[in-house]
C-alpha cells in the first residue's frame, strides 16, 4: 500500500506494474487532467482506455464559470456543462459537443476580446476564464466519452 500527496508518473508505473504482476489486467483507468495516470497508464498496459474524469472537468468548468456568470457566453457555457454528466448515449455526446462546436462559433470574436491597461503598457484577454474553460474542455475531449465505448 502506497500513501502520496500528488499523482507521480513513476511510481504509478511502479503501482501498475505491481497490479500486472498479481495478476490484475487494467482495461481502463479514469483520472484528472494531469498526464502522470495517462502516460504511465500507456507505457504499462498499452491496450488499456484512458477516460479522463467528468466530474473534474465539470468542477474545473464551474469554478471559472462561476455561480452566477454575467455574461450570455457565460450563461450559456454553464448550461451545457451542466448536461455533461448526464451523457449516455452517442447522441447525447454528439449534441454536447454541437453545442460546443456551435457556442464556439458564436462567441469566438467576445472570447477575443481584449483589455488594455490604461498607459498601454500591456493587455490581457477580457474573458480569460471562459477562454480557459472553453480549452480545457476542447483539450480533454478526445478522452471524455471513451465510457459509452465500453
Amino acid at each position: 500500500m502506497r500513501y502520496t500527496t500528488r499523482e507521480i508518473k513513476d511510481e504509478i508505473i511502479e503501482d501498475l506494474r505491481a497490479l500486472k504482476r498479481s495478476g490484475v489486467n487494467v482495461a481502463s483507468a479514469t483520472a484528472d487532467g494531469k498526464n502522470a495516470v495517462k502516460s504511465a497508464l500507456t507505457k504499462v498496459c498499452p491496450g488499456a482506455t484512458f477516460q479522463r474524469c467528468l466530474v473534474h472537468i465539470q468542477r474545473y468548468a464551474e469554478t471559472y464559470i462561476t455561480q452566477k456568470p454575467k455574461t450570455l457566453a457565460g450563461i450559456e457555457l454553464k448550461e451545457i456543462i451542466s448536461t455533461l454528466n448526464r451523457i449516455d448515449s452517442q447522441i447525447a455526446k454528439r449534441t454536447f459537443i454541437g453545442k460546443i462546436d456551435d457556442w464556439r462559433r458564436r462567441h469566438n470574436d467576445f472570447l477575443k476580446e481584449r483589455t488594455t491597461k490604461e498607459d498601454g503598457s500591456g493587455w490581457w484577454y477580457t474573458h480569460r476564464n471562459l477562454r480557459r474553460v472553453i480549452y480545457h474542455i476542447e483539450h480533454a475531449m478526445p478522452d471524455m466519452f471513451r465510457y459509452l465505448e465500453d
